[in-house]
């Protein structure tokens, strides 16, 4: 896991090893230096729940069947 100086002083909770977590984010960085996860400003990191298991696979089905929109977020 990497995450830029500039946003080591944020206020998230710490991330504990043994721990099982959900990460929003994109991957924009092709560093071979930093394998792994680039965390930065805008990636969301929350503790998984067994209740999301359903909710996540609700969300995948109706992607593949195309029935969410198609967005583009380049501000990313």
């Amino acid at each position: 896991m990497w995450i830029p100086n500039k946003n080591i002083v944020c206020k998230c909770p710490k991330v504990r090893f043994g721990e099982r977590y959900l990460v929003l984010g994109k991957d924009s960085i092709n560093d071979a230096n930093r394998p792994g996860l680039v965390f930065n400003s805008k990636t969301v990191i929350m503790e998984w729940d067994d209740s999301m298991t359903e909710r996540i696979s609700r969300f995948s089905r109706r992607e593949i069947r195309g029935e969410c929109p198609s967005r583009h977020y380049e501000r990313w």
